[in-house]
């Protein structure tokens, strides 16, 4: 079951686009997608502003943002959303396109640039929700209902670990990571150095996007499960770089776990091996670094085989027919 969720609303959005003060290309426009920042380079696509000062947006990029569908044939871009019911036809040279089967007038007609295609703002507004412009920081913020999902480019890292071979973690272990779409490779070092001949004591665990950061756990390698795992963010993948992870927590053995700005959630998870026991109905609440001090809460579903979010400040804890909880924190 797939729940909708307006984040925010859009002021005078289309209007302020129009009247935003333009300038010939070469500009640096930023990409929000309901306020959150997109990692947005030359290989996902990025806004840009033409020289007949039209602000054009990457239409894949954004429609994966709002999980939607992106095809590309014979010069024909169509981007749908069952989910929704949604679906959008943009077509190269021409100056209309198709939204929900209604023809729209294009202020300019769809482009490719350096094999992504890209819109005016004014058609991907009428075609997602709506576009404001904000002018403090020159980020094009567009404002969707359509439950937005983490940044793509930052869903494509892949992680190792390895062995460092160059200034202070040489000899030591460090995180090797991968972007599948950007082709990028950074070196993540871990808060404190452990020798390279302690590689088969520890292994790397779950990966996911929180709070739109990149997360991993990181733990001793036991067979039969048990032990805990320290989960760090990775701030700098963020921008594409090589960096220090930053412990957040650690968690229960194969437990799932979300992050807001200031917290860190987290269950027994489905397994804890022979070394302790599962409360399926145990939610743990802890300040963002010191799970030692973490609370715990009662919930009325077995929370412990969810997939946790936080979306908009709430938790929603998400089972495996796709049922979607939203949990409501109360102290006693």
């Amino acid at each position: 079951m797939k729940k909708s969720l307006k984040l925010m609303a859009a002021t005078g959005a289309l209007a302020a686009m129009c009247a935003m003060p333009m300038q010939a290309a070469p500009v640096n426009v930023n990409l929000a997608i309901n306020g959150v920042p997109v990692h947005a380079d030359a290989s996902m696509g990025a806004p840009f502003v033409t020289d007949n000062n039209r602000t054009m947006i990457p239409l894949r990029l954004v429609g994966e943002m709002v999980d939607c569908t992106v095809d590309y044939k014979d010069g024909v871009v169509t981007i749908t959303n069952d989910a929704y019911d949604y679906s959008a036809i943009f077509k190269k040279d021409a100056t209309t396109c198709t939204i929900n089967g209604e023809t729209k007038a294009l202020d300019a007609p769809m482009v490719f640039t350096n094999g992504r295609s890209y819109v005016p703002i004014r058609a991907l507004g009428e075609s997602f929700g709506t576009v404001e412009w904000i002018a403090s920081s020159k980020t094009v913020n567009v404002v969707t209902d359509m439950v937005p999902q983490e940044d793509p480019i930052l869903k494509a890292w892949s992680y190792k670990l390895v062995v460092g071979t160059s200034g202070d973690t040489k000899d030591c272990l460090v995180i090797s990571a991968h972007n599948s779409k950007t082709g990028q490779d950074c070196t993540l070092t871990l808060p404190d150095k452990i020798s390279a001949d302690l590689m088969d004591r520890y292994t790397l665990g779950t990966s996911k996007v929180s709070n739109n950061q990149a997360t991993l756990t990181f733990g001793n390698a036991g067979l039969m499960g048990g032990f805990d795992r320290d989960v760090y963010v990775a701030p700098s993948l963020s921008e594409g770089k090589s960096g220090a992870l930053e412990y957040v927590g650690t968690v229960k053995y194969k437990a799932d776990y979300a992050i807001d700005d200031t917290h860190i959630y987290y269950t027994d998870g489905a397994d804890y091996g022979p070394m302790g026991e599962v409360d399926p109905r145990a939610l743990y609440v802890a300040p963002l670094g010191d799970t030692k001090n973490a609370q715990t809460y009662e919930v009325d579903f077995d929370i412990n085989t969810c997939k946790l979010e936080v979306v908009d400040g709430t938790l929603i804890a998400t089972d495996a027919n796709g049922v979607a909880h939203e949990v409501t924190l109360l102290d006693e």
